[in-house]
């Protein structure tokens, strides 16, 4: 099985996000210094634009100096020499500032440098401080807490709520990268219970790809656990950030009701040459949940639920022309533990229709095959990486797990046949695949273990040992050769699999809701049915939306939304509660019985191992 033995985090082959190596950062300690107070003076929830000049400054900066840093540095050094100079000893007083009184101990100089943690927080009193803190205060009652380094860039940020006061900080001698704070691929290198911008504290890594890394963190100003990724320290990432920023930017404006079921960004910051960007903290993916099912896949009545909430987003991204490029089961992800609500993450893959960046994107086992042909993509491309997560969802999982490209696309050929000769045809990289001369025939293929597939030698129903007619034809329509025949989300929601899981209050509501949008995406399309690369443009959108009758729209859809889905969202009204109470979710306190008949168990055969409340 493929599961157990490969990491399904790593980066696959041919992904748009290959890990870079950067070259080493050298200079004077001046120039340093002057680094850091150009990327540290940016604030949180500052504009993209102004990140972008950041990161212009960058790499653009110049060798003078900066004269009142400078001085600062030579008076800071002065004034500690003259201190150790007065001293017989190697020792030094530190001054505890305890209930308003002041006492005074002897402590070495390397036990300040080294046993950081043996210092604790009730020594330093920082939890009984006022937050936040001005940088001059900080410094004068905290200072023997700070690097050399910090002590200059404390001074660039105006508010002060963490200094990761307990943390062993990264000494910055141990890496020759960005001032000592990367490693050679242009990862932050981190310690746990340290600060991020001076606000956000460092609680536990949850992840890590090509992208860089994400981290528990809390954030000290909002009193709230948030997820914080840190973006490698690469002018290629950097770039990338910048438009999932724009993205998900765009996303929280146009969302504001939170009903969309894609994660929401909080703020971000550029912090030691790194992009951070901050979102909320969901629970675990849809991959671990499957891999902590032993690989048992997951009932249909679970899968349902969760295809009308992917869907749902889907239908959002699609409406805005937005691609994610890179749907999986990773990628997806539990609000919360014990429920069933789940949230799409990781758009630093994606772009608007008409803004495609990369020609090759995807993860293999979930890429679809004008992709791999090298095909103009569309919208398309996530649907097919939808109708994979569904199958994978079910039978344990992927149902198309190629080795590489050449089997990938016998895996599907497999199970479909042939795909159209005029699809072939437009194929850029079809020599690949199959023969010179029309009628285009496949390359014979043959895998690791000597396996050569055979075109329609298979079927849905047959892989999947399903004897759901409708949900195999659901998989079908997702499965589609040609993404302009394709189900669209919006056909996928109307679709009889996803009616049949619908209480009948619930249906009559959303069948209304999407024929509504559906009419309104026919003339939307009407003008590019065959190429779809028009975006419309933001100002264009703030112009329809002045309009009257589009307000009134909204309104309703506003209304319609939060019935439909806002018992997925855990966002219920006072008068839907009942309905959404009887068809989607159990209350804590309801009677077994309930639960089983609404929210059958995870698995096919098995007991109930999950209880999403």
């Amino acid at each position: 099985m493929r599961y157990p033995m490969t990491n399904k985090h790593s980066s696959p082959s041919g992904s748009p996000r290959k890990r870079l190596f950067s070259a080493k950062r050298v200079g004077s300690k001046e120039q340093q210094q002057q680094k850091c107070k150009a990327t540290a003076s940016i604030k949180t929830g500052s504009s993209i634009e102004t990140l972008k000049e950041v990161l212009m400054k960058q790499t653009q900066m110049s060798n003078k100096h900066t004269n009142n840093l400078n001085y600062f540095v030579h008076n800071n050094k002065r004034e500690s020499q003259n201190k150790l100079d007065t001293k017989t000893s190697d020792s030094t007083e530190r001054v505890n500032i305890r209930q308003g009184t002041l006492s005074k101990e002897k402590t070495t100089i390397s036990e300040l440098t080294t046993k950081k943690t043996s210092i604790t927080k009730s020594e330093f009193e920082w939890n009984k401080c006022q937050l936040p803190l001005t940088p001059q205060v900080c410094l004068a009652k905290y200072g023997y807490a700070l690097t050399e380094f910090e002590k200059t860039e404390i001074l660039t940020f105006k508010r002060i709520y963490c200094i990761g006061i307990n943390a062993k900080k990264i000494q910055q001698s141990q890496s020759n990268f960005n001032d000592g704070f990367d490693n050679a691929q242009g990862e932050y290198l981190y310690a746990l219970h340290d600060h991020i911008g001076y606000r956000y504290e460092l609680l536990e890594h949850v992840g890590s790809g090509s992208f860089g890394q994400a981290f528990k963190v809390f954030d000290h100003k909002r009193q709230q656990v948030l997820c914080l990724k840190v973006i490698r320290n690469q002018k290629k990432f950097q770039n990338q950030a910048l438009v999932e920023l724009n993205i998900l930017s765009f996303i929280r404006d146009k969302d504001e009701e939170n009903i969309t079921n894609i994660v929401k960004i909080k703020d971000f910051v550029i912090f030691r040459n790194h992009v951070c960007i901050i979102c909320e903290l969901l629970s675990l993916n849809l991959y671990e949940l499957i891999k902590n099912n032993n690989y048992q896949g997951l009932s249909l009545e679970l899968i349902r639920r969760f295809a009308i909430q992917i869907l749902n987003a889907l239908n959002f991204l699609y409406k805005h022309k937005i691609i994610h490029c890179d749907l999986k089961p990773e990628n997806i992800l539990l609000k919360q533990p014990n429920k069933s609500g789940i949230k799409i993450i990781d758009f630093g893959s994606s772009c608007f229709e008409n803004e495609r960046i990369y020609s090759y994107i995807q993860s293999r086992y979930y890429r679809a095959p004008e992709v791999i042909f090298g095909i103009p993509y569309d919208m398309g491309i996530d649907m097919w990486s939808f109708g994979c997560i569904m199958a994978e969802l079910y039978i344990g999982y992927p149902i198309f797990p190629g080795e590489n490209e050449q089997e990938q696309i016998a895996y599907i050929m497999e199970v479909k046949g042939l795909p159209d000769q005029t699809l072939i045809e437009k194929a850029s990289r079809k020599k690949h695949f199959f023969t010179s001369s029309t009628p285009y025939q496949p390359l014979p293929y043959k895998n690791k273990r000597g396996k050569i597939r055979v075109p329609k030698s298979k079927d849905l129903k047959q892989i999947l040992k399903c004897q759901d007619q409708l949900f195999i034809d659901f998989l079908e329509n997702c499965f589609n050769w040609d993404p302009q025949k394709r189900m669209k989300p919006i056909d996928a929601l109307m679709h009889q699999w996803i009616l049949e899981g619908l209480p009948k209050e619930i249906r009559t509501q959303h069948i209304k809701y999407l024929e509504s949008e559906q009419m309104t995406q026919k003339v939307f399309f009407k003008n590019n049915e065959t190429k779809r690369q028009h975006h419309i443009s933001e100002p264009e959108m703030e112009k329809k939306k002045s309009s009257s009758s589009y307000s009134q729209k909204k309104s309703k859809e506003k209304d319609i939304n939060l019935t439909l889905y806002g018992n997925i969202n855990n966002e219920t009204t006072p008068q839907n509660k009942r309905i959404l109470s009887q068809s989607f979710h159990t209350s804590k306190n309801g009677s077994n019985q309930k639960y089983q008949q609404y929210f059958p168990g995870t698995t096919k055969n098995q007991p109930l191992k999950y209880k999403f409340y």
